[in-house]
Formats: C-alpha cells, sequence, structure tokens
C-alpha cells in the first residue's frame, strides 16, 4: 500500500451518497462508490458525537479516512495515516465549514451553486488544496481503484451492508508471502522472482503477464511454493466498473 501513502481527497456528498463535490477530480463512478459506502463507514467508524456532528475516522491500509456527517450532508477526507488525528479532525472541519459558508447546509442548494457557479466552486476547491498542502506536500490521488478495493474488502469483513455496490467487485484468489518465511532463502531465479512480486494483490495471471511466462507455470510454481510455507492464499475484491 505505500503506493497510497500521498493520497489526499476530499469528498461532500449528501447523506443519500449523491456526491456534491470532490477535490481532486476523481471519476465520477469512482466517486459514487465511495459515497456509497458512506453509511457503512459511518456504521464501523469510532463516531464522536458532538453538538448534532457525527465524526469518525477508520484505517484503511496507509491510508485514514475521516467521516462526518452534520445535518443532511456528508464530509470525507482521505489522508495517509501517519498524519496525527487532531491535525487530520482539524482540517476536516475547516474544509467542512468554508464549503458551508459558500454552499449552504442544504444538499440542493449546494448541488446548485457547485452546478452553476464555477467561479465559487473553483474557490473552494483552491482552498482545499492549500488546507492540504499544509500537512503534506504532495495530493495526488494515486490508485484510487485500490483505495476502494480495500475499503470494500474491510467492510464485507466486518458484515457492513455492502450489498448496494456488491455488483461492482468481485472475487478474485491472490498469493501473498508469508511472514513467517524469509524469501532471500529461495534459491531458484524464478521462484524468487515470483515471490518478490506476490503483494497480496495480483492474481496469477497478472503475475505471469508481469514476468512473460505462462500461467500454468506460475500455478506450477505457487503450489511448490506453497507446500513448503512461503506463500499464502487471500481473497480480495478487484473493481470491475
Amino acid at each position: 500500500m505505500n503506493s497510497l501513502k500521498n493520497t489526499f481527497i476530499f469528498i461532500v456528498s449528501d447523506t443519500g451518497g449523491t456526491p456534491i463535490l470532490n477535490v481532486p477530480e476523481i471519476p465520477s463512478d469512482r466517486i459514487n462508490i465511495l459515497c456509497s459506502m458512506a453509511s457503512a463507514i459511518d456504521g464501523i467508524a469510532s463516531t464522536i458525537q458532538e453538538e448534532g456532528v457525527s465524526i469518525g475516522s477508520i484505517h484503511i491500509g496507509n491510508q485514514k479516512l475521516l467521516h462526518m456527517k452534520r445535518k443532511k450532508l456528508v464530509f470525507l477526507l482521505v489522508l495517509p495515516k501517519d498524519i496525527d488525528t487532531d491535525t487530520a479532525l482539524k482540517m476536516l472541519r475547516e474544509l467542512a465549514e468554508r464549503f458551508i459558508e459558500l454552499f449552504g447546509e442544504d444538499p440542493d442548494e449546494a448541488k446548485s451553486v457547485a452546478l452553476f457557479d464555477p467561479n465559487t466552486a473553483e474557490e473552494f476547491k483552491r482552498g482545499v488544496i492549500s488546507v492540504l498542502m499544509e500537512a503534506a506536500r504532495e495530493h495526488a490521488p494515486e490508485h484510487f481503484d485500490m483505495l476502494l478495493e480495500e475499503l470494500f474488502t474491510m467492510l464485507k469483513s466486518r458484515g457492513a451492508d455492502v450489498s448496494g455496490i456488491s455488483a461492482k467487485f468481485v472475487p478474485a484468489n491472490v498469493p501473498f508471502v508469508a511472514r513467517e518465511h524469509d524469501i532471500s532463502k529461495v534459491r531458484d531465479d524464478l521462484d524468487s522472482k515470483i515471490l518478490s512480486i506476490c503483494d497480496g494483490r495480483k492474481t496469477v495471471q497478472e503475475i505471469a503477464k508481469e514476468l512473460n511466462i505462462p500461467a500454468s507455470e506460475v500455478y506450477k510454481r505457487l503450489a511448490k511454493l506453497n507446500k513448503k510455507g512461503y506463500i499464502k492464499w487471500k481473497i480480495v475484491y478487484r473493481l470491475v466498473v
């Protein structure tokens, strides 16, 4: 998950999961999926209640996702988990207050401003980036699909209701290196190469393609490595939108 370490994303939606605005720009289908997960996130996040505002946070790999529900608006902030929680909450509150100041608290009114007042929307987006840049120098949403996949897997494993978006994800069986084994002891060159890219995300077909060898050969090698205890298998969910 190191590829996600520099991800910063701020999203505003209504409580029904309809996106209103997000910074930076991300394909709408991805944003729709994350907003659809908001109620499930709210159900499992460690929540603070303060004056009618619900605030929660969860960790996804190297990321921290903060969730704030205020009346009919939901604010989501994704950022590196090594950022201090108090600092992250301050950022979320500041961004939410600034949004309400410019767009109002009514979702329909906010959508209208976002759609028909591009100057206000752009001013707000510049402000978001300014706030984020105070915490880190990079804010690119790298590998957003990976974030959605990990979030879906975590929500599903915790029993959250993800039925509304389950069709967007398909299960895949992937190998990963067992922690208790030192792969530097593997002497076979091809076995070593296969192990080096068994990151718990790549399927056998993807490993075969990366190494330019038949998938059947990868299966054979992994079966041998599994028997020796070097790798294990797990189910992950891949985004298919």
